[in-house]
């Protein structure tokens, strides 16, 4: 199929759209280009908190002219540097004097995103130092809350409910201070106070020794020093404790559902809103076992040793700036996308995909995803390889075998089942490349994204948890549609349920977040509808985030609760808001045995990947330096043997997995963005 240059460029352009981030400035409901968004009349705000001491923030006003301070790069930990580097966070230590917290810090160190030639982001700024998060709330020179007029509860002085944020990035990227974190027109609309926390990511995040010296999880661990800091300073922004709701998107998303049942994190949030994302879906992103990780990195940055306490020290030791990372990710191949939670430390006891075995903490859930989740990463794929566009085209079924075995570990015999199943008895053989790429997406819609949010969504409906679904279906105007089809894709959903898409530009500036200067034109493409949707939404989460119990707008009809009885979902578009008494597709038995495993009173079990710390070999064995290095190389033989029947048995699959080797880029680069 040929593709014009524009359609290229769109395709590229609305991949950056959807990670990146989004500047919010509309024409439409424009503001004058005198308009000041800094309040330059009155002091800066300056509270007093117990962990940090005086932080002076920014004051700087909504689109609707609210006033909210924002407080940028507050420390929540100690920096995890020197001896502190793949540790646990500890509590950070007062500050002297005033925190000048008006300047957004650089996000965890991380590589540049990119996805084709404009779609990218640079990540050079990053750093190790990173542990620190953003607070927007409502100024306290409010006059009064502006809840909605039929609410009962109000006092002029009551604390605010409180929105902890997560981003995305498929555990290896990500930052706070991208322009589409920008809490503002949250807090204004909410009337509550914005928390976009960091957390390190990639090796930094989850590299794993299964002993105390790297124990891993450290991504998540900081997210728990985060809710500990704001449980304990909120207060002093005006914000209520006891009502906080953990909230993110996609990996983001997954750790708030870790965190929705951690017995750690229990108490620290009384409400879970996902986004794309649930702890099940995680899954698809743990394909190296811990022991193997560690090898492969000891091996990459030149420390490996007999003593594996040697070892260790090193990788603890070694300098690693943005260049070594490059380094080390050339090094380290596929394993580089493998960074993941794993289960088996306090945080998380059981393995992932044995829900069964965790208690919520929490009383009300939000989940949801977009229309086609599946339409953006089916894409992605064909860019990052580039021989799979080409295996479509000539051999569709197999290739299309070939990924759901990479993707989600399924026997070459249940491929085939799986691929038959999403055949129509319409469907002529070869299947035309429009309807192959439908099957792909949905294939990849189902298995990472709304299957997995459909069993956790039902257990947790199980166990007395108030669970709200929504699915958006949107397709945004400002997003340039060709390759991803005319309805919402993963991502499309983040500007409008945060509010961002309405952000000024001012404030943007003020406090130095990322936003691409080729990004801000597109912007104005957003229409007024848009807009007033965006505030719809939050005013809809900011319910949630009150009482449990978001309304369907322009009505006085309660959002319906969910389970597995009785699955009621809304679809969320501008001026329509549709409740469908169905779940959102009929493919989910199929991935069962894949995803989730039941208790004995369930229906299916299925083997779990090696990535527990109760089933890794530990470090720490007494081997000599040739030994290891020997079962190193035998390792690589048996793959390289492995690789070599492919070749046997069909030429087509050895040819995409040689490309997925050579250009280092796995299949399941994406399953957790």
């Amino acid at each position: 199929m040929k593709i014009s240059v524009d359609m290229c460029t769109a395709v590229k352009y609305v991949l950056f759209v959807t990670v990146v981030c989004f500047d919010a400035l509309q024409t439409s409901i424009a503001w004058s280009e005198s308009h000041i968004a800094i309040d330059t009349e009155t002091p800066s705000p300056l509270v007093t908190t117990p962990s940090n001491g005086m932080i002076r923030g920014v004051r700087v006003f909504s689109k609707m002219g609210r006033t909210i301070d924002a407080f940028i790069g507050i420390p929540f930990a100690q920096p995890p540097v020197g001896n502190l580097r793949f540790k646990r966070p500890q509590p950070v230590k007062k500050h002297t004097g005033e925190l000048n917290a008006t300047r957004a810090r650089p996000g965890c160190l991380q590589l540049e995103f990119k996805y084709g030639k404009i779609a990218r982001i640079d990540n050079t700024d990053t750093t190790e130092d990173c542990l620190h998060l953003n607070v927007f709330a409502p100024g306290k020179s409010e006059s009064a809350r502006e809840y909605e007029e039929d609410s009962e509860d109000t006092v002029e002085d009551e604390r605010l409910p409180v929105f902890i944020y997560l981003y995305g990035g498929a555990f290896i990227w990500g930052e706070n201070q991208l322009s589409v974190y920008d809490g503002v027109e949250f807090a204004a609309e909410a009337d509550a106070i914005f928390v976009a926390v960091n957390y390190r990511v990639n090796i930094f995040g989850f590299l794993n020794s299964t002993t105390s010296a790297i124990p891993g999880n450290m991504a998540l661990w900081d997210q728990l020093m985060a809710m500990q800091w704001v449980r304990d300073n909120i207060a002093a922004f005006g914000g209520d404790p006891n009502e906080v709701t953990l909230g993110g998107q996609s990996a983001g998303a997954m750790s708030a559902a870790f965190h929705s049942y951690s017995p750690l994190s229990k108490g620290l949030f009384k409400r879970a809103f996902m986004m794309s994302g649930t702890s099940l879906s995680a899954k698809f992103t743990q394909q190296t076992t811990a022991e193997d990780m560690i090898q492969a990195i000891t091996l990459a940055l030149d420390c490996f040793d007999a003593d594996p306490a040697v070892s260790i020290k090193c990788v603890l030791d070694k300098p690693i700036t943005y260049r070594e990372l490059e380094g080390l990710k050339r090094e380290l191949g596929t394993k580089w996308y493998n960074f993941a939670p794993h289960s088996g430390d306090a945080l998380l006891p059981y393995p992932i995909q044995e829900l069964h075995r965790n208690k919520y903490h929490i009383k009300d859930m939000m989940l949801g995803v977009t229309q086609r989740e599946g339409d953006f990463l089916f894409n992605a794929l064909q860019e990052w390889l580039p021989n799979l566009a080409g295996g479509l085209e000539s051999s569709p079924e197999s290739t299309i075998r070939l990924l759901i075995k990479m993707l989600f570990g399924v026997s070459i015999q249940d491929t085939g089942r799986i691929f038959k199943a999403y055949l129509l008895p319409t469907d002529k053989d070869p299947l035309p490349h429009d309807r192959l790429l439908q099957v792909g997406s949905d294939i990849v819609s189902h298995g990472i994204f709304e299957c997995p949010a459909q069993f956790f969504a039902e257990h947790a409906a199980s166990q007395g948890v108030n669970v709200r679904y929504y699915v958006y279906a949107h397709m945004p105007s400002f997003r340039i549609n060709l390759n991803l089809g005319r309805e919402s894709t993963h991502n499309d959903d983040i500007p409008f349920l945060l509010g961002s898409i309405n952000a000024v530009q001012e404030n943007i500036k003020a406090y130095g977040m990322k936003t691409p200067s080729f990004f801000i034109d597109v912007q104005k493409k957003t229409s007024p509808e848009e807009h007033h949707f965006s505030r719809v939404i939050v005013k809809q989460i900011s319910h949630f985030m009150k009482t449990g119990k978001p309304r369907i707008p322009d009505s006085q009809k309660e959002w319906p609760l969910y389970s597995a009885e009785d699955p009621q979902i809304v679809y969320i578009a501008p001026n329509n808001f549709t409740i469908v008494r169905e779940p959102k597709t009929d493919k989910c038995s199929l991935w069962e045995p894949y995803i989730l495993v039941k208790s004995k009173e369930g229906h299916s079990k299925t083997t779990l990947p090696k990535t527990t710390a109760e089933e890794v070999p530990s470090i720490e064995a007494d081997e000599s330096h040739a030994s290891r290095r020997d079962k190193v190389g035998h390792r690589m033989h048996k793959r390289n043997q492995s690789a070599a029947s492919v070749l046997v048995s069909s030429s087509l699959l050895h040819l995409l997995l040689l490309t997925t080797l050579l250009l280092r880029v796995p299949v399941h680069t994406v399953a957790a963005f």
